[in-house]
């Protein structure tokens, strides 16, 4: 989870277009220090069985405000680099279109996984007055 949260910060992604980025959708530089890039899709959006045209809980989307088909490139920090290097190495798959982050069976990363770390390390980290405070409430 930690190189999910890192995409959150250094990229700026939403969840659910980091839960939907693929191997094939991230340049990665081979040596430190040089900035990478990741071209976005499309997203994973949990809208609620209630709310999809297939009555899953999750379906994929275009990229919010964007037209169906549009990508959107972003730039890699060499430090973000850095961490997906590692993360792609030791969990993700060879084939192009492995998902860069996943669930334990291979699965999308749902926001009750990423919610639950992100809740118990806002707890973990915040004095119980910050923690009781609006502040980093959501990713």
């Amino acid at each position: 989870m930690m190189a999910f949260f890192a995409t959150l910060y250094y990229a700026g992604l939403r969840p659910e277009e980091a839960s939907e980025l693929r191997r094939q959708n991230l340049v990665l530089p081979d040596e430190a220090g040089k900035w990478g890039q990741m071209q976005l899709t499309h997203s994973q959006v949990r809208s609620g069985s209630r709310w999809t045209d297939s009555g899953d809980v999750r379906e994929q989307a275009p990229l919010k405000h964007r037209a169906v088909g549009d990508t959107r490139q972003v730039p890699i920090h060499p430090e973000l680099a850095a961490i997906l290097r590692t993360h792609v190495q030791s969990y993700v798959m060879a084939a192009p279109n492995s998902r860069v982050f996943s669930s334990l069976a291979g699965g999308p990363v749902t926001d009750r996984m990423y919610l639950k770390v992100f809740h118990d390390a806002r707890t973990a980290a915040f004095t119980p007055e910050e923690a009781a405070s609006p502040l980093m409430e959501v990713p």
